[in-house]
């Protein structure tokens, strides 16, 4: 019997001395390795190059956090997120005279000022100009050349010039 024992016994230990570690192997299929999926699903052991999270709460979102809010005080034109921290501080008056009323000056008053106003359109006030916005931008937005189109015989506004009108009309002045 003793014959026998012995050549299990060698066996046994032979198979049980082989047997592959069992020590877990991380993302990268190293075993006891130390790489780990990041939040934005890489798997390195490098935390030096881990996605950051950006100021819209993305994981490594490229947004530009600021006010985007153009009539706001601090807005800030290369923001691609607004993070609330827009200052409104422009009430429709201050925005009509510091950005409304040159545009108008410069491209109406010859026809809409004083004692020539052209269909009874003073633009030099601001309650007129408010009134008319919604026309005026029709007008200002029409083909150069075609009926309607304001102002006649000049150039057409800037498109900029049509963004600072359009955002008066959408400030909700009264």
């Amino acid at each position: 019997m003793r014959r026998y024992l012995l050549p299990i016994l060698f066996v046994s230990l032979l198979y049980w001395s082989c047997e592959e570690s069992t020590l877990p192997e991380d993302c990268s299929g190293v075993e006891d390795g130390s790489a780990l999926v990041d939040s934005c699903g890489i798997c390195d052991d490098d935390p030096s190059n881990d996605c950051l999270l950006d100021c819209s709460g993305e994981w490594g979102g490229m947004n530009i956090c600021g006010c985007t809010e153009n009539t706001a005080t601090n807005y800030d034109s290369t923001a691609t997120f607004d993070d609330g921290s827009c200052i409104s501080g422009l009430t429709c008056e201050s925005y009509y005279n510091e950005n409304i009323s040159p545009i108008f000056s410069n491209n109406c008053y010859t026809c809409h000022s004083g004692s020539t106003t052209s269909g009874g359109l003073n633009l030099s006030l601001y309650i007129n100009s408010l009134n008319a916005m919604e026309t005026i931008l029709d007008r200002v937005t029409r083909e150069e050349g075609s009926g309607g189109f304001m102002p006649p015989g000049s150039s057409k506004l800037t498109q900029s010039e049509i963004s600072i009108l359009l955002t008066f009309l959408e400030m909700d002045c009264e």
